[in-house]
């Protein structure tokens, strides 16, 4: 399943020159929101810490959560990822699962780009300061569990 879904991706990816997904799920919580139309672009350089990458999980998952750190293990570089409203960092991944990195996304009919100094600010704080993102975390579990305590496990984008 997950060659699968990394093939399927990757040659949309290839095609068309983009990936536009609608987001589920709260893991990336306030940074995206359900609903909002995520556009990911082929890769043009080495995605850079605290960008979102498109990523195909070793277990067949997609998801789309922020680069956190790059680690070179066993001769390639392996990638940390972590959603913005997630708890938990996700299970490193090299580079041949990563299919696209943000460029936008539409939330009610407005273009966000990824490159508006606003955004990329939020990109540099989330990951220089981690423990801002335990309110988040916080934050999407009571939404996410429509108010209740605990922790329900989203896709992401």
């Amino acid at each position: 399943m997950r060659d699968e879904l990394l093939r399927t991706f990757s040659a949309l990816m290839e095609r068309r020159g983009e990936v536009i997904l609608p987001a589920s799920g709260f893991s990336m919580y306030p940074y995206i929101l359900p609903g909002d139309e995520c556009r990911f672009i082929p890769l043009q350089r080495p995605l850079a810490i605290g960008e979102i990458g498109l990523v195909v999980s070793s277990e067949g998952l997609l998801y789309s959560h922020r680069l956190h750190t790059v680690e070179y293990k066993g001769g390639e570089d392996w990638f940390q990822f972590r959603g913005d409203g997630s708890p938990h960092y996700d299970v490193p991944v090299t580079g041949a699962h990563i299919i696209g990195v943000l460029a936008e996304l539409k939330r009610r009919g407005k273009t966000i780009e990824e490159r508006a100094a606003g955004r990329r600010l939020w990109s540099r704080l989330v990951v220089r300061i981690p423990r801002a993102l335990k309110l988040f975390a916080y934050l999407s579990r009571r939404i996410s569990s429509g108010g209740r305590s605990g922790f329900t496990e989203g896709s992401g984008a």
